[in-house]
């Protein structure tokens, strides 16, 4: 029997905050990175976009921005992402956790602008449709709400995989090695490994487009397909998670499965028991 959509959605929402959390946790580690001369300093956005920091100067906000003032708001998104899967687990609403955690989001964003990759975009956007939906608290907005989280999880999936598709360089494996070998999100040992079996290579390569594409088109497979297809990204972003250190990937894109499977519960209610 399928979930209320309300489980699912609290879910998702929960799913979701595990990316802003890893992110916070990781950078308590790096607090070099978030000093006024680090690598994501305030200083470097404020000479990009000079208005907008006047503006936010004005506001009063930019006077949370610089280090250390920055670990306040870092805080708070720790204590939002952990207090939205305690409240759902304990049947709250989580609406003002999740609005918290939205706004410390899009201030960590004004703070370091650089570091704000897919991952904190799609959960993000997973948040702020999760944060609407809980706002209105109908079965209806519910069920809207994960319908267009399905749709942003198969444009995020075709957008990558569709993408890749027409480059040969995918299937022979070229790409991926080119991947495997850069500083930033490579990992030489296993770069060395592949390079010697070229056959696997190519396979690698091969997959990871198919694995993409197929995930683009997840919803409209029966359930239970549909989840063995799911069960296979979720591999993919774990490997992805230990080759290139892209930990809160994981987290946001699993975040989009709950409305994937209930986009094709709804599709196909006669595989639904």
């Amino acid at each position: 029997m399928m979930p209320a959509p309300q489980t699912l959605l609290r879910l998702t929402a929960s799913l979701a905050a595990m990316s802003p959390l890893l992110s916070s946790l990781e950078l308590f580690r790096r607090r070099d990175l978030l000093q006024d001369r680090g690598l994501l300093s305030w200083r470097i956005h404020r000479l990009r976009k000079p208005r907008l920091t006047r503006m936010l100067a004005r506001l009063g906000i930019a006077r949370l921005l610089p280090y250390p003032h920055i670990l306040g708001p870092l805080w708070l998104r720790v204590a939002a992402a952990v207090s939205i899967p305690a409240l759902a687990l304990a049947g709250i609403s989580p609406l003002v956790p999740l609005i918290v955690l939205i706004a410390s989001n899009a201030l960590f964003t004004l703070r370091n602008p650089a570091a704000n990759d897919g991952a904190d975009q799609l959960s993000q956007i997973t948040l702020l449709t999760c944060a609407l939906a809980e706002s209105i608290h109908t079965p209806h907005a519910c069920t809207a709400a994960l319908i267009f989280l399905a749709a942003q999880s198969a444009l995020a999936y075709a957008t990558s995989g569709w993408l890749k598709a027409p480059h040969r360089d995918w299937y022979t494996g070229r790409y991926l090695l080119q991947i495997l070998s850069t500083a930033f999100a490579g990992d030489r040992s296993l770069w060395q490994s592949l390079s010697a079996r070229p056959t696997l290579a190519r396979a690698c390569g091969a997959l990871v487009v198919i694995t993409d594409c197929t995930l683009s088109l997840a919803a409209i497979f029966p359930p239970h397909l549909c989840l063995a297809i799911l069960a296979a990204g979720v591999l993919l972003h774990l490997a992805i998670a230990r080759v290139m250190g892209l930990n809160t990937f994981v987290w946001a894109f699993v975040a989009t499965y709950p409305a994937v499977w209930f986009a094709s519960c709804l599709l196909h209610p006669g595989a639904v028991r």
